[in-house]
């Protein structure tokens, strides 16, 4: 099964759109935390199935 990931656009779109619901900081403290988020999820050798990466 291939997995569709977000990429890292997608992922702060969402969190603007929370964020404008809901109240909060605008702006990203720290990009290479979505970035090493996403890549990790990613890993397919670490976490080969959907229950796997449900998990982290």
């Amino acid at each position: 099964m291939a997995f569709r990931y977000f990429t890292v656009e997608f992922t702060i779109e969402v969190h603007d759109n929370i964020i404008r619901e809901s109240g909060g900081f605008m702006g990203i403290r720290d990009g290479g935390l979505i970035d090493s988020t996403l890549d990790h999820v990613q890993n397919d050798f670490y976490y080969p199935e959907l229950e796997d990466k449900e998990r982290i």
